[in-house]
């Protein structure tokens, strides 16, 4: 009788438990515990990739306004700490800055020469870019190239309108390379030369000593053996391989060792915008 009764409530209580159990695996939905959501954060969401930009000009000025002696300041600081400079030029009329240019290069003795496929669209009046390259040149002599062009008279006088000044940088110095058929090494800057501070110096010591006698040489002539100051100017189309010209094997012939005394290579880039 005792294990009987023992036995009901072991079932009774077994039975109960089952009973709680149960309910509870049947709670409302909203009662259930959940896994909280993850939000998303803004690392998770797959930025589109933006297209490169160039650099803004570290100069930019309009032509007429180069009389300013603020800009004229500027941009002589610009062109003293550079060895390579690249001038994007916005114009009214290609073919005219490009006969005002030739112009302005021929009276500071350098002869401009255009590619024949150049001349071509220049003569078609094609809005295609073009792209002028010099070297060796001082800063002054840029200076003074870019003054003479500001007074440069013509019906568009001038056909320059804006100037955006920037180092050359490495994709300009490859495409300047590709369009005159050499290789970017071939179009290295000049190095600058070193200039010492000699305030502290001691004096030299002078040996006194006899004079070496000699007879004196003939002067020879400043042309003799100079090459002609060129520059060259090419459509500015990287697209399809370059193809040698003339006037591009002419200025590429006439090339010489640049002078280490603070010279640059000029990049000049016609963009006609009306």
């Amino acid at each position: 009788m005792g294990l009987a009764l023992a036995a009901s409530v072991l079932v009774a209580i077994t039975y109960g438990s089952y009973l709680y159990f149960s309910q509870d695996s049947h709670l409302p939905g909203d009662a259930i515990a959940k896994k909280p959501e993850r939000k998303a954060n803004n690392q998770d969401k797959q930025v589109p990739e933006e297209d490169v930009v160039d650099p803004a000009p570290k100069l930019q000025f309009a032509l007429s306004e180069l009389n300013n002696k603020d800009i004229q300041e500027k941009l002589h600081e610009e062109l003293k700490q550079e060895t390579s400079i690249h001038l994007n030029m916005t114009t009214n009329d290609n073919t005219v800055a490009a006969d005002q240019l030739s112009e302005v290069f021929g009276s500071k003795g350098i002869k401009l020469l255009v590619d024949a496929k150049a001349e071509e669209d220049l003569k078609a009046k094609k809005k295609t870019k073009f792209v002028l390259y010099v070297e060796d040149l001082r800063p002054e002599e840029v200076e003074a190239l870019l003054s003479s062009l500001a007074k440069s008279k013509s019906k568009n006088s001038p056909a320059v309108q804006t100037v955006a000044l920037n180092p050359l940088n490495d994709d300009q110095r490859d495409e300047m390379a590709k369009l005159l058929g050499v290789g970017a090494v071939d179009l290295q800057p000049a190095k600058k030369k070193i200039t010492l501070n000699v305030k502290n110096l001691p004096d030299p010591v002078i040996i006194p000593g006899k004079k070496k006698g000699g007879k004196k040489g003939k002067k020879t002539s400043g042309n003799s053996s100079k090459k002609d100051h060129l520059a060259v100017m090419l459509a500015y189309d990287t697209s399809s391989p370059a193809e040698s010209s003339k006037q591009i094997a002419s200025f590429l012939k006439s090339r010489q060792a640049q002078r280490p005394d603070g010279t640059l290579q000029l990049v000049i880039v016609l963009e006609q915008t009306v």
